[in-house]
Order: C-alpha cells, then sequence, then structure tokens
C-alpha cells in the first residue's frame, strides 16, 4: 500500500468503524463482498484490525498501476458535473477515451440499524420504502412489452434467490475466518425479508 508522501496517488482508502453504527465496519465488508459475489463492480476490500478497533482497507479504483509499478489518477467527473443531475448516481470513470461507470462503492445495509430512515436512496416506481414496492412498481423500469417484462420477470426472481443462498455461503466464510458480528444477522434477515418480498408479488406473474 503506497503511503501519500510528496503528493504520490494513495492505492488505498482506510474507512475506520463509525461509532454511531455499531459494526458498520462487518456491515460494508458483508455488503460489498456481497455484492462482488452477485457480479456487481466492487474495489477489493480487506477487513483489519489495530488493536481493539477494526477498519476496512478498499482499494482504489481510481488508480491505474503500470507495468513499472508508478501508480497514476484516473480522471473521475460525477454526473453533477457531467449532466447536472442529482450527486446519488454512480461517477463516471475514464480509463481511456470512452468513459466508464465506476464501481459500487460505500455499500453499507442502512435498514438493519432501527433508527435509521427506510426509504431507498433512489425510487422505483416513485416508491422508495421497499416494503411497498410492488410488481407494478418494478415494471415501470422497463418498455411496456411482454418480452421487456417477463425478462424483468425473470430476473427479480433469480436474483431474489441468488442472494439468498449467495449471503449464506458468504457468512460462512466470514465466521470461518473469524468475523463475526450481530449486525450480519440483521443484515441477513433483511435480505430474507425483502427476498421472500420479490418472490411473492412475482409468483403468479
Amino acid at each position: 500500500m503506497d503511503s501519500p508522501r510528496a503528493g504520490r496517488p494513495t492505492t488505498h482508502i482506510v474507512k475506520p468503524f463509525i461509532q454511531a453504527l455499531e459494526g458498520s465496519v462487518e456491515n460494508e465488508l458483508f455488503c460489498l463482498r456481497l455484492a462482488a459475489r452477485l457480479k456487481l463492480p466492487v474495489p477489493d476490500v480487506q477487513m483489519r484490525r489495530q488493536g481493539t478497533i477494526s477498519f476496512l482497507l478498499v482499494e482504489r479504483y481510481d488508480r491505474s498501476r503500470h507495468n513499472d509499478g508508478d501508480i497514476s489518477r484516473l480522471h473521475q467527473e460525477d454526473f453533477c458535473q457531467a449532466l447536472s443531475v442529482p450527486p446519488e448516481h454512480y461517477a463516471l470513470l475514464y480509463r481511456g477515451e470512452v468513459p466508464d461507470l465506476a464501481p459500487l462503492y460505500d455499500v453499507v445495509c442502512t435498514a438493519a440499524y432501527q433508527r435509521l430512515a427506510k426509504k431507498l436512496a433512489m425510487a422505483i416506481g416513485r416508491r422508495s420504502v421497499p416494503d411497498t414496492i410492488q410488481l407494478q412498481h418494478w415494471l415501470s423500469l422497463v418498455p411496456a412489452t411482454c418480452g421487456a417484462q417477463r425478462l424483468l420477470i425473470k430476473d427479480i426472481k433469480e436474483s431474489a434467490d441468488r442472494i439468498r443462498s449467495a449471503a449464506d455461503s458468504l457468512l460462512m466464510e466470514l465466521e470461518e475466518a473469524g468475523i463475526t458480528h450481530t449486525i450480519l444477522k440483521a443484515i441477513r434477515a433483511v435480505i430474507e425479508t425483502r427476498a421472500s418480498h420479490l418472490l411473492r408479488i412475482t409468483e403468479k406473474a
């Protein structure tokens, strides 16, 4: 891991635990690794400890490693800069001449904390509370054709099944590595609730 001495680009970000959110390190580690298992683009992340303090070591995605070992910064701009749209959308990353979407980052299951708001960052069919999102709201995201709607329903069912099995295997893997926390069971419960809801609203489609 490179240090920021003399203005050199850093290669990793150190993310300590958030005091107001119990188990925030384990939470983000689980969510990023789960996203990776679901084939979503995420940076490499490792959990480390210094004494009794836990933290995450996240590889920077906006860096390029060269054959001679040098590290250079990749140009990046968010959609606010590029298109004047809300900042919660993913950033644009320039690896070459054509921009690409930056990987998922800062992924935490806020629904595992009772005191935090349950609204999604971005609405689906103008609904922001997951338990109120029905099939017609999902279908509003695709063209109103039988083919597009059947494909979306198929993807929803497959994703709901896949995320449950992926979460279970990841929990076992983390436990074998000595990474345990009550927040992980809370996240798994959220996943079960959401996945069951998705399967229920699509079962008659």
